[in-house]
């Protein structure tokens, strides 16, 4: 098995372009898989942080300019004495930005100047020519360098081809390559540590298979976050490098098999060494293949100029060549089935998902063990299936938690309201009054037009009745009106005069017995407690409970003050009535605007009578924090608001 260096670059802060957000963090993971998981034998990593290289003198590794042009000439200029062999691999990870300048693809550093590109950033041919000087004949470039000043965007590299090398792009020359922040990555480098991690049948341990997952699997996550477009590309130079196996850990003997053919062929062009190289790769995955062994000796015998004990053999390499390119071609397309098979398992699996989950949520054991069952019988391994399910279930608990807190928010509204209900003392109108007594609204207007009447017929307003002023027998007064009284009736009272008007079975309004002129405000009595009426023992008990007891203060000379009174009083109630509901409609209209503008947001939105706006709860970002203060502010009736949010911690 040959051995494995890897070389990691990210930049997040640069002096003249602007920063980017997880560069330096798509370079640390990548860093950790080539050490603790893929178990390389070097990984040099150039990050703002990064521990100098142990060499005599130590190089920094501060991704800058000088210091990694440092380092490749330090450790790939000697071509006499390379430090890999053919049969080893060297992979090169950078995460930055990217120009094109001249028909020239350059990766920018943490103090290059696009203003002067030629002589502060880094040609990729230039760093294609050192990888190669170290001897590895499998030299595998992933550039994630496509970026401009606003995000990764691209800038036209890609265009120039290098020989010799494998190079995997995040995006095509005229796209733009996105970092996601839900991930923390860029779509590129996560679809990429996702497919370095698939074991099994359905692992990325090839080149081509590699580009396949990579070439579906970075629009499809662009797509689910909402990005545009970005389509990553393989150039592999020359052609037959895409059949290499670069994870010989987790390759199998199914994948190797398009390398044999490949080797096969070479060896009947004559290309003994490219041959040889492709034989060693083949030994690499499956250490006792026959047909390897087998082809090593002929090309060492070969190699020797013997050729007379290889002329029937040439015929049988010839046939084994022939056999084995039939027989390759259908593997190479039962490969491409098996690959879109499984993209349709994994387009099925997502809808089941899907559809359990609008069904239930939070899922039931029941319907979990079904989905699982399905799992296996489509083979999509588990981190195939945590990379559908996690994205669906998140979102699914941000709306679940929005409407338990909407839910919530109802019903400390209603019991605001009803505790507001219980603690406001109610106000007692004319009309109420008359309602209780058994009047009603006919009362209400019967009372008044008789008053009317009384007033123009008599001179003098009559006073309340005293109760020393006729026998117990004798009904009762309440006076209304300065000419108009209520008298409960009872089997003993006469029968009324013509110009007493019966209003219910027990109440009678009768004119005052004695004519008085009009009183003014200063002839006119005032009422004592003594003089305050009672109900008759006569009254039913189902009357004394409807009628409540009557005081001068209730009902006070200057009948004009009495009802202006309640008028004030009811154009208050009304007016704290409309004042409430503007602050609720003032409320809901902060909460829809939020809402739409900062979906993940777990936001409380409070409104007050004045339009102040308190908004409190957590974001995601600053962004969204920002958006907070202005937001708010294009709704009508907004005066002031008051952000109390806060951005979640990651």
């Amino acid at each position: 098995m040959g051995r494995n260096w890897a070389i990691v670059v990210g930049i997040n802060h640069y002096e003249n372009l602007r920063s980017l957000n997880f560069a330096k963090r798509d370079a640390s993971v990548m860093a950790a898989w080539f050490q603790q998981e893929a178990r390389f034998d070097e990984v040099f990593v150039f990050t703002e942080d990064s521990p100098p290289i142990a060499t005599n003198p130590p190089i920094p590794t501060q991704p800058t300019f000088g210091h990694l042009r440092r380092f490749l000439r330090a450790q790939f200029e000697n071509l006499e004495s390379p430090l890999l062999k053919p049969e080893d691999n060297l992979w090169f990870f950078f995460a930055g930005h990217g120009n094109r300048y001249k028909d020239r693809d350059y990766l920018m550093f943490s103090d290059s100047d696009p203003g002067d590109v030629e002589h502060t950033a880094i040609p990729v041919d230039y760093i294609t020519q050192r990888l190669r000087r170290s001897g590895a004949d499998n030299v595998v470039l992933f550039l994630d360098a496509c970026r401009d000043e606003t995000s990764r965007a691209g800038l036209g590299i890609g265009e120039q081809r290098h020989q010799g090398v494998i190079t995997f792009y995040s995006c095509t020359a005229n796209q733009k390559s996105w970092e996601i922040d839900e991930l923390q990555h860029g779509s590129f480098t996560h679809s990429l540590l996702q497919a370095l991690r698939i074991q099994g049948e359905a692992n990325c341990a090839t080149v081509e298979r590699l580009e396949q997952y990579l070439r579906y699997q970075v629009p499809h996550l662009n797509a689910r976050y909402r990005k545009p477009a970005q389509n990553p590309y393989l150039q592999a130079e020359p052609p037959y490098k895409m059949y290499f196996i670069l994870l010989e850990q987790t390759a199998t003997l199914r994948d190797v098999e398009p390398l044999k053919f490949q080797a096969s062929q070479a060896e009947n062009d004559g290309d003994f060494s490219l041959a040889e190289q492709l034989w060693v790769r083949v030994l690499a995955v499956s250490r006792g293949d026959l047909d390897a062994i087998k082809a090593i000796k002929r090309i060492a015998v070969r190699q020797r100029g013997n050729f007379e004990p290889i002329n029937s053999t040439s015929e049988s390499i010839g046939s084994l060549s022939t056999d084995r390119s039939a027989s390759s071609e259908p593997a190479q397309k039962s490969f491409v089935q098996r690959q879109k098979e499984h993209q349709q398992n994994l387009v099925r699996y997502e809808q089941a998902f899907l559809k359990a989950i609008n069904r239930e949520y939070p899922l039931s054991q029941a319907t979990r063990s079904d989905l699982t069952l399905l799992q296996q019988s489509l083979q999509i391994p588990n981190n195939e299936r945590e990379q559908i399910e996690q994205p669906i279930l998140a979102k699914k608990d941000v709306e679940n938690r929005k409407r338990q807190e909407e839910q919530a928010e109802r019903r400390r509204q209603q019991q605001q309201a009803v505790t507001t209900n219980s603690t406001t003392p109610a106000v007692i109108t004319r009309q109420k009054f008359l309602k209780w007594v058994g009047l009603g609204g006919a009362g209400l207007v019967t009372a008044v037009v008789a008053g009317k009447i009384f007033i123009s017929n008599s001179p003098e307003s009559t006073s309340l009745s005293s109760p020393e002023s006729s026998p117990l027998s004798s009904p009762k007064s309440i006076e209304l009106s300065p000419s108009v009284v209520l008298t409960p009736s009872s089997e003993s009272t006469p029968t009324p005069s013509p110009k007493s008007i019966e209003l219910s079975p027990s109440v009678v309004l009768t004119p005052s017995s004695e004519s008085i002129p009009t009183p003014s405000p200063e002839s006119t009595p005032t009422p004592s407690p003594e003089s305050t009426p009672t109900l008759s023992p006569e009254s039913t008990p189902s009357r004394r409970r409807r009628i409540r007891r009557v005081s001068t203060d209730d009902f006070p000379d200057d009948s004009l003050s009495t009802r202006e009174s309640y008028r004030r009083s009811y154009r208050r109630n009304v007016t704290n009535e409309t004042e409430t509901a503007a602050a609720l409609n003032l409320e809901s209209a902060v909460r829809s605007k939020l809402e739409a503008n900062i979906p993940n947001g777990h936001l409380t939105i409070a409104a007050s009578e004045d339009g102040t706006v308190t908004v409190s709860g957590t974001v995601t970002n600053k962004d969204e924090l920002g958006k907070i203060d202005t937001l708010p502010k294009q709704i009508k009736g907004v005066t002031k608001i008051v952000n109390k949010a806060t951005v979640a911690p990651q």
